[in-house]
């Protein structure tokens, strides 16, 4: 078996940092195909080595149904392998790794442009491609570095690595380079509305006025529908499959009236409560939930706990 076990590893391990290097040296240019195939190998590359990992556990692991595994469809390749989340899944669980939401985020995200280019074609800007992109090369080389023993790499791996972290500062100025033409442009909107993350290129310079728009990649939308992809793509919350007892965070907002006021629970989001459509923020502690109907409403110094269309309703009755 130990010669099946090198073949293995050298065909996950080695194809998936071939593809992450084909997808850095296609996303370093500007054409249409060049970055459409970036985003194409890298999500290739990064299954592959989510699965190196995976088989370094066990063999059987790697097949969808663990129960029909056999050595001779893992020699032939005539199986049908764990699929992306499944296999984040398994690492999780049985290999007791710890993933960062954001990362995970990124990794779905990935997949989801993945499938579209497939599909559809490419719709976002070479900017938002590359900043996001990025992300996931830094997750992904974080994770080597975590999970993979250097020093039990072959030559051939070992150079393969090395090219991708030599290659990788391009990608890096680029963005480096973009945010630092930008800086001041975002410091005089902070001064003025609410900027935060950019649900396309995910730098922190989605800026909010009556609408939202992107200073790093050029996205904008309408205040309602961005609240609801925020919650979507960030909380990994769907308005279509909330459980039973589980708050929707988009609300109306105090200050506009318009439905895109979200509350958010994420360390790393740059808000408590923020509307997409006006940009006004609250802290905290500054919004509270009703005890009689359960919406949010903005707290006072007298505060009773109830909003105050459920003390009107009181005082009526």
């Amino acid at each position: 078996m130990r010669q099946d076990k090198e073949l293995l590893e050298f065909d996950l391990l080695e194809n998936g940092l071939d593809f992450i290097l084909s997808a850095i040296n296609n996303l370093s240019n500007e054409g249409k195909a060049e970055l459409k195939y970036g985003i194409l190998h890298l999500s290739a590359g990064v299954d592959l080595i989510l699965k190196y990992r995976l088989s370094k556990e066990h063999w059987t692991l790697l097949f969808s149904k663990i129960d029909a595994a056999s050595k001779e469809k893992l020699k032939s390749g005539d199986f049908t392998s764990v699929d992306s989340s499944g296999c984040i899944d398994r690492l999780k669980k049985i290999c007791g790794i710890d993933f960062e939401t954001e990362d995970l985020n990124q990794l779905k995200h990935l997949r989801e442009r993945r499938n579209r280019l497939e599909h559809f074609g490419i719709t976002e800007s070479a900017a938002a491609l590359k900043s996001t992109t990025l992300k996931v090369l830094n997750f992904i080389l974080d994770f080597i570095n975590d999970q993979i023993d250097y020093s039990k790499l072959n030559v051939s791996e070992k150079n393969q690595l090395d090219s991708i972290r030599q290659q990788l500062p391009e990608l890096e100025e680029f963005v480096e380079e973009r945010l630092e033409l930008i800086e001041d442009e975002i410091e005089s909107y902070k001064k003025l509305t609410a900027v935060t993350i950019c649900l396309t290129c995910y730098q922190t310079a989605l800026v909010i006025d009556e609408g939202t728009k992107c200073l790093f990649c050029g996205a904008h939308g309408e205040g309602e529908k961005v609240a609801e992809e925020f919650v979507f793509k960030i909380l990994g919350i769907s308005q279509y499959d909330t459980k039973d007892g589980e708050e929707y965070p988009v609300y109306e907002c105090f200050e506009c009236g318009a439905e895109s006021m979200v509350h958010s629970n994420q360390e790393y989001d740059s808000f408590d409560w923020l509307c997409f459509t006006c940009g006004t923020k609250w802290d905290e502690d500054e919004i509270e939930y009703c005890e009689t109907c359960g919406g949010p409403y903005m707290t006072s110094k007298h505060d009773i706990g109830m909003c105050s269309n459920c003390i009107e309703h009181q005082m009526n009755q």
